[in-house]
């Protein structure tokens, strides 16, 4: 069963949004592997992680979720072309 909450990146890291009660906001963050919690990092060493007052479905949202899976998806190549396997 595929989960609605998150998208697979190659290399297996993967891209997750919850709402967060405490925070009364949304998460979406990039993760080096689907069952763990570590964060991906960007090529210039930040968490990939935003947070959105809006839900799935809003323009807020969206734009936040787009560029979650665009740095996730820099770093995956960036890693690549310098021949890394392992990201950090």
């Amino acid at each position: 069963m595929r989960r609605f909450d998150e998208i697979r990146l190659p290399n297996k890291q993967v891209v997750r949004w919850r709402f967060v009660d405490r925070e009364n906001r949304w998460e979406i963050a990039a993760y080096r592997i689907p069952s763990g919690n570590e964060l991906l990092m960007s090529v210039t060493g930040e968490p990939i992680q935003r947070w959105s007052a809006g839900g799935p479905s809003t323009d807020e949202f969206s734009e936040a979720l787009g560029m979650v899976v665009m740095s996730a998806s820099l770093r995956v190549q960036s890693d690549r072309l310098n021949g890394r396997r392992n990201l950090h």
